[in-house]
């Protein structure tokens, strides 16, 4: 090989071992506006999540209506019931998860670092993202995990 295509080679391997983020299979569960969605430690179906350990979630959208003030909200399903799970801070533009304002039809990115609690009892769950403002949602999506204790670490740390 010659040197601008082992340059390309190298470039492509050392890219994706920084971004190191996989496309996920997910449920819009608002009115489609959720374009993409990866998460960093998810090479493979179903997302495997290791307890107490962090994850990166990002998620391309486009909002429908001009936003100022964006909150986030974190929840699962039990038993067909969401059950909205602790964010230390909601405010998605304050916390800097998306860059605001909003405008109305411009494709936005929104970027989470989470925890996985070694609390958490289920070895797997729906897991639900929505990003809100006021009465209106902007984006949501649905996706199932796994989730993983600490001794059963397939992936990488961040």
């Amino acid at each position: 090989m010659d040197l601008i295509t082992n340059f390309v080679v190298f470039y492509i391997l050392v890219t994706n071992l920084i971004s190191n983020a996989w496309a996920v299979k997910f449920r819009d569960c608002g009115n489609g506006e959720v374009t993409m969605v990866k998460v960093a430690q998810c090479p493979d179906e179903p997302c495997s999540l290791v307890k107490g350990k962090e994850f990166e979630v990002e998620m391309n959208f486009t909002p429908t209506k001009d936003a100022e003030k964006v909150t986030f909200h974190l929840s699962t399903s039990v038993f067909g019931f969401p059950v909205e799970l602790p964010v230390d801070d909601n405010d998605a533009c304050g916390q800097k998860f998306v860059d605001c304002p909003l405008k109305a039809g411009q494709s936005t990115k929104f970027v989470y670092k989470g925890l996985v609690e070694e609390s958490v009892p289920m070895s797997s769950a729906t897991v639900i993202f929505n990003l809100k403002t006021d009465d209106h949602e902007l984006a949501c999506i649905e996706t199932d995990v796994e989730l993983l204790d600490p001794g059963q670490d397939i992936h990488q740390e961040l």
